[in-house]
């Protein structure tokens, strides 16, 4: 099989599979079962989708040597604690602290801290709040958009998020592409799904995404090519910009506008992100 196949059978096209398996059988599922049980049938879907991608790119180790293949540990926890408390305490202060607890777990374990590394450790701090702070505010303001009537399009913004992250990675570290490009897939088919049914709880899935994205944009700076301090920010805060740009039109512009409005801002920040990555050098894959 060519390698360029083998890469899109396992981190794409297997992921997503599996993920929507477990959301059709959610879907099948959902006039029977309790709503927060059927959030978690979302959630370990997503899950077992980018586990799938990821024993299919790297060897399976509970403890890895890098960093950021430790991260389904947190993921789990994540979506198992935070997707379906969605579905009935969505505005519990403890979901909030409980999430800002998981990113600060997610940055100790996936930004490299060791004495390897202790001439960084103040741009690690750094990073470690910018993290923290991100997950946060998107986790924030995803849930109040897909609340407003976004539920249809909204997890969509994260799909376009994980694109720029995987541009990035793709052009230094194809390993860990490969894993963006597993969690992009699974993410894909609840988006895909949930066009077609509006109570598919998409929102379970996005504590674990934004947590995604922060840390492996986080990772990429530190393994890959430096770039602008103000692209990372851009990508690490676009879904929030995003949720707060379509709550200033909900009032002023229809549906369709809305939705015009999302895309046109996140078709931006993939184009800048590209832009961007002609200009740099890619590994070979």
């Amino acid at each position: 099989m060519a390698f360029e196949l083998k890469v899109l059978l396992e981190s794409a096209l297997i992921p997503a599979s599996v993920t929507l398996a477990f959301a059709v059988v959610a879907w099948l599922l959902e006039a029977r079962l309790p709503a927060t049980f059927i959030a978690g049938m979302v959630v370990v879907g997503w899950w077992l989708g980018l586990m799938a991608g990821h024993t299919g790119i790297v060897p399976w180790a509970w403890w890895s040597d890098e960093h950021w293949q430790r991260l389904p540990f947190p993921l789990l926890i994540t979506g198992l604690l935070l997707g379906p408390s969605a579905a009935c305490c969505k505005n519990a202060p403890w979901r909030l602290l409980a999430m800002g607890s998981l990113a600060c777990l997610t940055g100790w374990i996936v930004i490299p801290h060791d004495e390897a590394w202790k001439d960084m450790w103040p741009e690690q701090s750094a990073w470690m709040a910018l993290l923290v702070s991100s997950s946060l505010w998107n986790h924030w303001s995803m849930e109040d958009l897909l609340d407003r009537q976004g539920s249809r399009w909204g997890i969509w913004i994260l799909v376009s998020a994980l694109a720029a992250v995987l541009i990035l990675a793709a052009a230094s570290y194809a390993t860990m592409a490969q894993w963006v490009l597993a969690a992009l897939s699974a993410t894909f088919a609840i988006a895909f799904l949930g066009i077609f049914r509006l109570s598919l709880p998409v929102k379970a899935i996005t504590p674990c995404v934004c947590l995604v994205i922060a840390s492996m944009l986080a990772w990429s700076r530190f393994r890959g090519e430096l770039k602008p301090m103000w692209l990372y920010a851009a990508i690490l805060f676009s879904p929030t910009i995003i949720a707060l740009a379509d709550r200033l039109a909900e009032k002023r512009v229809p549906y369709w506008g809305r939705v015009a409005l999302a895309a046109t801002l996140a078709s931006s920040l993939l184009v800048i992100v590209i832009i961007d990555a002609m200009g740099s050098g890619h590994e070979d894959w």
